[in-house]
């Protein structure tokens, strides 16, 4: 095995769309399938998380820090990552795994080793979200999606917009006639 090891020293310190991105650069320069052996690969993906990843928790500290009522994981539909009380539905996305500036990485991944499998997956993760996104706004719910960058950086930018994703649902209920539960018709911004 080759003195390349990106998982021991990068794991605590990197996130994982870092390492991430690193692979594609060494896949540039490389001419082979894959910088890893099976066994080190499945390594690598087996770091990915889908719940409590460093983006999660950091989203959780700052919903609770704002004193939200919320919910992480609900049982929605599409998975989101937090329920903000009553009805603002909070995705916490990775830029690499939902295609965040889809054109320069779309490009990258086309020069990766396997480019038909990963520009196909990105693909359809993004699909797969708007269509999450739909249904759920169809079932009354506000929907509000993070970036990583955003979320880590710019978190009081966050919390805000969640607030005004909360009053906007106020109003709505407010001038609906009285009744308990009236879903919005839109979504701000959509």
């Amino acid at each position: 095995m080759s003195g390349l090891n990106l998982i021991q020293p990068l794991a605590f310190a990197q996130p994982i769309d870092t390492l991430f991105m690193m692979f594609l650069s060494v896949a540039d320069q490389s001419m082979s399938r894959d910088v890893f052996t099976k066994t080190k690969r499945r390594q690598v993906m087996s770091l990915i998380r889908s719940k409590g990843s460093r983006l999660d928790r950091a989203m959780q500290a700052l919903l609770g820090t704002a004193g939200l009522d919320f919910v992480s994981y609900p049982r929605l539909f599409g998975s989101p990552d937090f329920l903000v009380k009553p009805n603002v539905v909070v995705f916490c996305d990775s830029s690499f795994w939902h295609g965040r500036n889809w054109v320069t990485l779309r490009k990258k991944l086309l020069r990766s080793p396997d480019p038909e499998y990963w520009v196909g997956h990105i693909a359809r993760n993004r699909a797969r979200d708007r269509e999450v996104t739909r249904h759920l706004k169809s079932l009354g719910y506000v929907v509000m999606r993070f970036w990583d960058i955003a979320v880590l950086k710019e978190g009081d930018r966050c919390v805000n917009e969640i607030q005004k994703g909360l009053r906007l649902r106020q109003r709505r209920t407010s001038k609906s006639e009285g009744h308990i539960g009236t879903r919005p018709r839109t979504h701000p911004g959509g």
